[in-house]
């Protein structure tokens, strides 16, 4: 009756007077049994209570047995075990503390907690009472019965005296048996509902997560059961050395997120179709490891072997995503050196990303670079150790990136099915345009609808950054590719700015003119619309395919 009154009764009873209410009824049940049927064995009261007004009493005792020489040699033994009190009650109050902050959803400062209560202790020494700690129980019973102050825990001490002293007799009458009933109502109100969130989360996330989440759950089962069959401060220590523990072998694990070569991510550069299935073809040459976590002492081990390895399977650039990288420990920096070093005996070409010194990472260049890593293998981004890659591999395969001359409207053509008849008649329509370094072919924002077909030189598409200066690299083009061609079809406002990277020299198709040949020559026109197709389907499937590989 008494748990019953205890869990229900805030239903309708203020929660302040729900405890009371329910040890009164309680207490009025078990005496109304034993008046009726006497035969009936209920348990035990709580019996007599000494009941007596706190005084200083042990104050002149204590300062006497300080000052007196004699007790001298027993101090250190008295001080010794005073401290070890002191840090045991300190660990009991502080793993209180946490868990209330978050019954409560307030933080608390730790410090001032423990000086009062280590004040308080001291205190009470001279009164001839006995240390004590924080307990979730009694902070959470007085939370539920609506105590959020400082105050709240004045009155109960004050409310505590007056029953010892004032109630002493009637509170003799209550039984055992309803005080373990609201015992049992307090104690599973102290259940962590983080604990049942981490069951629940193993039960039906993915594998991987499903991983940490039973990892969570053994922890805090490990740590229960050592707190139930040992004590609670065996369980405080217990718990921390398996965290420990368990967080050097998480850092122990591999820092390799994953592994990919070049035939499945490729650089933000546009190619003619000749160099991108070229690439396509040889493009397992390349590797990139994109690495994650803390690299220290315990983990570069295996980053360096697969390294190797892959350099071993015919790998001859490898390139470290560094990225999502936290920090590199001594040992770390060191054996990256050595490993650039053993990949270039192999012949192989190791370099580095989102690592710049004196921008990206710059703390982390400058201890590679102290470490036998050239700065030319550095690079601000992924993309752009790649894309080096990428040229480096066209270099070795003996293919140049474009003619010196640039690309022809023949040559654009013969890509398109357009033969060189039709081509003649399309060079009336289109017009030839040149850029220094630095000039914008269009910029976002812009209404124009020309499309542009790239004969010499690369353009860079770019759009700006909020806040800043600079501007944040999409893609790049090379002679032979084909851009613009959007706004061609759509007439909407351009989504980027195309700036020229070098000298650049374009053949611009514009809407108008594209109308007049659709309408004087109108098998130009769709052969122009296919290829336009197939170079958006070709970029659709890439962006697919990107796609595809971030979700992996």
């Amino acid at each position: 009756m008494t748990a019953g009154i205890a869990c229900r009764g805030g239903r309708f009873l203020p929660k302040s007077w729900v405890p009371v209410i329910a040890l009164i009824v309680g207490t009025g049940l078990y005496h109304s049994i034993a008046a009726v049927s006497g035969d009936v064995r209920l348990g035990d009261v709580l019996g007599a209570l000494p009941s007596a007004v706190p005084t200083p009493a042990y104050f002149s005792s204590v300062i006497a047995a300080l000052t007196d020489s004699a007790n001298l040699p027993l101090l250190a033994a008295v001080i010794s075990g005073a401290l070890a009190m002191a840090v045991l009650d300190s660990i009991s109050s502080l793993v209180t503390l946490v868990s209330y902050q978050g019954i409560a959803d307030k933080r608390f400062d730790a410090n001032s907690q423990l000086v009062g209560q280590g004040i308080g202790s001291a205190v009470a020494a001279f009164f001839g009472g006995l240390t004590t700690s924080g307990i979730l129980a009694r902070a959470a019973v007085n939370h539920n019965a609506g105590g959020r102050s400082r105050a709240s825990g004045v009155v109960n001490a004050v409310a505590v005296l007056v029953l010892v002293v004032v109630l002493s007799r009637p509170l003799a009458w209550i039984p055992k048996a309803a005080i373990a009933g609201l015992i049992m109502v307090i104690a599973g109100g102290l259940f962590d509902r983080w604990s049942f969130g981490q069951i629940k989360e193993a039960l039906r996330t993915e594998a991987e997560q499903r991983k940490d989440n039973y990892l969570a759950v053994a922890q805090m089962a490990f740590v229960v059961g050592v707190g139930v069959f040992v004590n609670l401060v065996w369980a405080v220590g217990a718990g921390v050395v398996l965290s420990v523990v368990v967080f050097v072998a998480q850092m122990s694990r591999s820092p390799i997120r994953r592994a990919r070569t070049g035939a499945t991510v490729r650089s933000a550069k546009n190619r003619d179709n000749r160099l991108s299935e070229l690439l396509a073809k040889e493009g397992h040459r390349i590797a990139v490891i994109e690495l994650e976590g803390m690299i220290f002492f315990g983990s570069c081990d295996s980053l360096a072997t697969r390294a190797e390895d892959l350099a071993d399977k015919g790998a001859e650039f490898v390139l470290l995503d560094m990225k999502r990288v936290s920090g590199i420990d001594a040992t770390g920096f060191k054996v990256l050196g050595q490993t650039f070093n053993r990949l270039r005996a192999r012949r192989t070409t190791l370099a580095f990303g989102y690592v710049l010194p004196g921008s990206i990472n710059s703390e982390i260049a400058e201890d590679l670079i102290l470490n036998g890593v050239p700065e030319a293998r550095l690079f601000e981004s992924t993309d752009a150790g790649l894309e080096y890659f990428e040229e480096g591999l066209l270099l070795k395969l003996g293919v140049d990136e474009g003619s010196r001359n640039g690309w022809t409207l023949e040559e654009f053509g013969a890509e398109w099915g357009v033969s060189p008849e039709q081509c003649a008649i399309l060079a009336g329509f289109v017009e030839r345009r040149r850029f220094d370094a630095g000039d914008f072919v269009f910029r976002e924002g812009d209404t124009s609808r020309s499309m542009f077909f790239l004969c010499r030189g690369d353009a860079d598409v770019s759009i700006p950054i909020p806040g800043a200066v600079r501007r944040r690299r999409l893609a790049t083009f090379s002679q032979g590719t084909v851009f613009g061609e959007m706004a061609l079809l759509d007439g909407l406002p351009r989504a980027a700015g195309v700036r020229a990277t070098g000298r650049l020299e374009v053949l611009e198709l514009g809407f108008d003119s594209f109308t007049k040949l659709s309408e004087g020559h109108p098998a130009i026109a769709v052969k122009i619309q296919t290829a336009i197709g197939s170079i958006l389907g070709s970029r659709l499937r890439g962006a697919n395919s990107l796609i595809l590989e971030l979700d992996s």
